[in-house]
């Protein structure tokens, strides 16, 4: 934006230049100062629930009499996937029934605000010999029966990666019964 404001003020010679886009926002810049002020209302625009803005420019001249000429700028605005998936839980626990093999016992769910994202299920840390984390889905399931005599409790931490890279972490516990 600031490289179009300095190409039309380069084309004026003398005069204001007022760049405007609805309600939102009016930037004024006299040729004098080089310099503008932008003044807002109370509206938020977050580039995330815009895709295209239609700025109004208009240009006044200090002439007698005065002159102005609009025009329609238009910004195509492509977003950047910058949300991280978020857990439904930042803790999850589970009971397991000894010397039972438990299929899909417990299914991570994440939101993710990002339109076209896909989430990838890991483990980070725990027994993965004991414990099969389905990274598309975020199923989890046994490997193999659990003994509560050997071992009664077990812990996981899992992340979530995006298609973009942003993580978020959750932890598991699962209790042997």
């Amino acid at each position: 934006m600031s490289f179009l404001v300095n190409r039309l003020l380069t084309q004026m010679s003398k005069g204001d230049l007022t760049l405007k886009y609805g309600s939102a926002w009016t930037l004024s810049i006299s040729r004098s100062m080089l310099r503008g002020s932008i003044s807002t209302t109370d509206q938020v625009l977050f580039v995330d629930d815009v895709e295209r803005l239609e700025v109004e420019v208009t240009l006044h001249d200090r002439g007698t009499p005065p002159m102005s000429s609009d025009v329609t700028i238009v910004i195509i605005i492509q977003d950047v996937e910058d949300f991280s998936p978020v857990f439904e839980y930042l803790e999850y626990t589970a009971s397991i029934q000894e010397n039972y093999v438990a299929l899909n016992f417990l299914m991570l769910r994440v939101l993710n605000r990002n339109a076209s994202a896909t989430s990838e299920f890991y483990i980070l840390e725990g027994d993965e010999s004991i414990f099969h984390l389905n990274y598309q889905t975020g199923s989890l399931s046994l490997k193999s029966t659990l003994n509560y005599e050997a071992k009664n409790s077990f812990y996981l931490e899992v992340v979530v990666i995006d298609g973009f890279n942003n993580t978020d972490l959750a932890n598991i516990s699962v209790y042997v019964m």
